[in-house]
């Protein structure tokens, strides 16, 4: 079937793609039948990664390795998480304060406008 060179790439290309596989997942061939079943268990069947294979791991596996990635860095995770927090929490209230600013602002000058212009009726009223 394969001359020795396509056995061996083949058996090279098995191996670049197990390494990038997802923890305890492997490459294999399957049909739409058995994509079917694996969708039904629960398995996203999308493609991962740079090689486009498709991982039927299931969306709570995907969960749970996410925890377990934030449980193994949380020490380096929390501290940027409360920084990130703490700036977008600066930047909403600067933009809050601004609003409020420029409200303040449209108010007084609609106030002096208005004073101006009264005083201007009641400096041609008295003369």
């Amino acid at each position: 079937m394969f001359n020795w060179f396509d056995k061996l790439l083949v058996k090279i290309a098995k191996k670049i793609l197990n390494k990038y596989a997802p923890a305890g997942e492997f490459i294999a061939y399957i049909n739409e039948q058995e994509e079917k079943v694996l969708k039904k268990l629960g398995g996203y069947g999308q493609p991962i990664n740079e090689t486009g294979v498709k991982s039927f791991k299931s969306v709570w596996e995907y969960i749970e390795d996410a925890k377990d990635y934030y449980d193994e860095y949380k020490s380096i995770i929390d501290p940027i998480a409360k920084t990130a927090a703490s700036v977008g929490k600066s930047y909403l209230d600067y933009k809050s304060q601004k609003e409020i600013n420029e409200l303040s602002e449209k108010a007084y000058n609609d106030y002096m406008l208005e004073n101006n212009q009264l005083a201007k009726r009641h400096k041609r009223l008295s003369t």
